[in-house]
């Protein structure tokens, strides 16, 4: 056990607290303990304390591929498309979802199971309102079940496999073959809505947008971890690197006879601090987010302007397109670059 420096991954090391961020795999069974001196009575050491640093899920062959959801361009059916990396459609095929709304929280895979859930906003045709439906690979329908009658978003579970799902009623756990694991759990919160999976470690974070504006950390058995207020807060994306989340927010106001909008990006820690924020960004009305496996930097689209704009983990741009916009992003696991799919039809690989 050797002296912490004062740098990265460190900080605090002169304080009660040592904080380590991005901990590297290498790092795993390293031992830490607090020496005090105060000059006149004897040091005094405490116990070691042990890092345990976690292994991300191991990536399969063929994870490098995209799945695209979306309707038809005649919108007579709803459809799966799944390409290749280099572009190349392996498959096309007609799904049983009569109405869905386009978003990455209506829309999700689960690299785990190489799946990909779908909520449907008509419930397939049952009392619920809302359904679920799963499919494999190979677009082939594994299961659908009724949820909510009220509007679901989902977040697939990489570390346990399944999916979170949130609405207005709470938070319900669903295994990979469409099981309630526990659920709905709403902490005395309405307004539950949107949610991702901590893909660190099987939990999940979720908004509530009818309390002020809160963000929710809840374990793996919906036990609630912290919460932390984040005014107008919106979609949110885990942060593979550190375990923390970006969280989108939307601030609006009426002037001049028009309506305003600022988009604001907060990036929190896996304890729930606030690491920093940045106040309009990209522009007016946001659309697609994904986060780089690889650095843990940010991309966003916005539908107007048209524009593409990455954020590294210290909230700093690092690049800006103006030739992409409207765009649903999900990451390229393999090279940190993303694949954009628009409104228009098309399909991007950046």
């Amino acid at each position: 056990m050797g002296q912490p420096d004062k740098t990265a991954p460190y900080s605090g090391t002169t304080t009660g607290t040592l904080t380590i961020t991005g901990a590297a795999l290498s790092m795993d069974g390293y031992q830490y303990r607090c020496n005090a001196t105060n000059g006149v009575s004897p040091d005094a050491s405490t116990a070691p304390a042990i890092l345990t640093v976690a292994t991300r899920p191991t990536v399969a062959v063929g994870l490098t591929d995209v799945i695209v959801f979306g309707a038809k361009g005649d919108y007579s059916s709803n459809e799966l498309l799944r390409v290749d990396k280099n572009g190349n459609q392996l498959w096309q095929g007609t799904v049983p979802v009569s109405s869905f709304a386009p978003g990455g929280e209506t829309v999700d895979r689960n690299l785990k199971e190489d799946a990909i859930y779908v909520v449907n906003t008509d419930g397939n045709g049952n009392s619920a309102g809302y359904g679920i439906l799963k499919f494999d690979r190979y677009g082939n329908l594994e299961w659908q079940r009724a949820i909510s009658s009220q509007s679901t978003k989902i977040s697939a579970n990489p570390v346990d496999g399944g999916i979170y799902a949130a609405n207005g009623d709470g938070v319900t756990k669903i295994d990979a073959s469409g099981k309630t694991v526990w659920g709905p759990v709403n902490w005395g919160y309405t307004g539950l809505s949107y949610l991702a999976a901590d893909v660190t470690t099987g939990g999940f974070y979720v908004v509530s947008q009818n309390d002020g504006g809160k963000v929710i950390k809840a374990d793996a058995n919906g036990s609630k971890i912290w919460e932390k207020d984040v005014s107008e807060a919106l979609s949110i994306r885990s942060n593979p690197i550190d375990g923390g989340v970006y969280v989108l927010s939307s601030q609006s106001w009426y002037a001049y006879g028009a309506y305003y909008y600022q988009r604001d990006i907060t990036r929190l820690d896996n304890a729930g601090n606030i690491v920093w924020r940045r106040s309009g960004v990209p522009s007016n009305y946001n659309y697609g987010m994904a986060v780089d496996p690889l650095d843990g930097s940010l991309i966003i689209g916005s539908g107007w302007p048209f524009v593409m704009e990455k954020f590294g983990m210290n909230g700093q741009a690092i690049a800006t397109n103006y030739n992409y916009g409207d765009f649903q992003i999900a990451p390229e696991i393999e090279t940190g670059g993303f694949y954009g799919s628009s409104s228009s039809g098309g399909l991007t690989r950046a």
